[in-house]
């Protein structure tokens, strides 16, 4: 299971997931009595296939694959329990969008453009339900060159119907031929991958080596040897564009704020509609504000969170000082106050360590406290910060690494949370366990 996005709708918990095995997407409502979830198979099991297992069981006895969906989610729920789920479908390299009322689906193709769909968010309108996606088309060559460009798709209404029912606006593009290889490498020459995409670089192919080169393991032959590949089409392991983790909520007026991470300028950058324009109109126009960053590199996995007053508040891990960080926004997006969560160091007895954290989440309990969950990598530790006043904060460490002389697994992966009310947040984490063959599972955990 892999990534998780979680939403509450009174006291039922519901998790949307990504199914490796089968290449599926999966929603699930949470038993906190059985510590289970009631998984079902929304997208990705082949219509018609036929059941050559127990109908209980995974897919209904389905073993047959399908199209790869849900590699890329994220999940919001209205008041009345209605998900609105947005994810990738790896087969048509589109972006597609679920709603699930009960028994009932409503599933469309939202963004055909090629490769899109990387990295969406997804938020409703707190007076409409209408659901406001923000998304990356991470290559886009009709114009003649590779472009990858930062939208967002704004639904007229609670129950779109069709593509045809959003409005959709392009935030932000950037040319791609600017990243090495992206515009492609000339005949004769294979993209020779390094450790940072932009130093990806073209070398000329040589006819054989030996011993011979692993195709499938991205390899290509080169004059110096096997070279380690980037088969093109920005296939890396992070997607260059000018918005990826992108993260959206809407405020009580109706104006959606989104932040993302600018791989091109290394700034975390967020966007709202101007004053007085309905985002789901065509002429809607967008201010932007870079936040943090450009100068140094900070903003990687933003989280995003609003108050009843329209504060909004956003984590990120500041990659140049390694700290986690927390800032609170007014509504021109100016920074009104900013604070550091974690700044990474560690006491290891002698000295401080500096730690690499990642993936925070972030809800507001109905005191207003913020309320933060994220993942020391070092350590594979999943902590959470509860704000104390005047900037401080009360740090936790909930799960992973040694528990005596242990070893309790890697928590931390693609955290989400929510909050419930005057209680204390649900937190879903993935947990990896390296020494049970790499095997993971979906971890849940009510904040003290």
């Amino acid at each position: 299971l892999q990534p998780p996005s979680a939403a509450l709708h009174r006291c039922r918990l519901f998790v949307a997931a990504y199914n490796r095995t089968y290449g599926d997407l999966m929603v699930g409502e949470y038993n906190a009595t059985t510590d289970e979830v009631a998984w079902q198979f929304v997208d990705g099991v082949p219509l018609g296939a036929p059941v050559v297992g127990g109908p209980s069981g995974p897919r209904g006895g389905v073993e047959e694959p399908g199209p790869d969906v849900g590699g890329y989610l994220d999940m919001a729920v209205s008041p009345q329990g209605v998900l609105h789920i947005v994810y990738s479908d790896k087969v048509s390299l589109s972006l597609k969008y679920m709603r699930v009322d009960g028994t009932n689906l409503t599933r469309m193709t939202l963004d055909a453009q090629r490769e899109t769909g990387v990295y969406p968010s997804i938020a409703l309108d707190p007076s409409t339900g209408a659901p406001r996606v923000v998304y990356l088309t991470r290559r886009d060559e009709s114009g003649g060159m590779p472009m990858a460009y930062l939208k967002m798709a704004a639904a007229h209404d609670a129950t779109p119907g069709s593509a045809a029912d959003f409005v959709f606006h392009t935030l932000a593009e950037e040319d791609l031929t600017r990243v090495n290889c992206e515009g492609g490498c000339p005949t004769g020459q294979a993209c020779q991958e390094r450790m940072e995409p932009l130093l990806d670089v073209c070398v000329d192919e040589a006819a054989s080596c030996s011993p011979s080169c692993s195709a499938t393991g991205g390899e290509f032959c080169s004059a110096s040897g096997c070279r380690p590949m980037v088969a093109g089409s920005n296939t890396r392991r992070i997607p260059e564009g000018p918005g990826i983790w992108s993260a959206t909520t809407v405020r009580t007026d109706g104006k959606p704020v989104t932040v993302v991470y600018n791989t091109f300028t290394s700034s975390l950058v967020a966007y709202t509609t101007q004053s007085g324009d309905p985002v789901d109109s065509p002429t809607a126009r967008f201010d932007e504000r870079v936040l943090a960053g450009a100068v140094d590199d900070a903003g990687s996995w933003p989280g995003i969170a609003v108050d009843p007053s329209g504060v909004v508040h956003v984590v990120y891990v500041h990659a140049t000082t390694k700290a986690l960080t927390h800032v609170q926004l007014a509504g021109n997006l100016s920074v009104t106050s900013t604070d550091v969560v974690d700044d990474a160091s560690r006491d290891n007895g002698m000295f401080s360590d500096v730690h690499h954290l990642a993936e925070p989440a972030i809800v507001l309990r109905s005191d207003g406290v913020a309320v933060i969950a994220y993942q020391d990598s070092t350590t594979g530790e999943l902590w959470m910060a509860v704000e104390s006043g005047n900037g401080m904060y009360t740090r936790t460490v909930l799960a992973g690494g040694l528990t005596g002389t242990a070893y309790d697994g890697f928590y931390g992966f693609s955290t989400d949370m929510v909050a419930q009310g005057p209680g204390a947040p649900v937190i879903s984490t993935f947990r990896y366990n390296v020494d049970l063959m790499q095997t993971s599972n979906l971890v849940f955990f009510h904040a003290p």
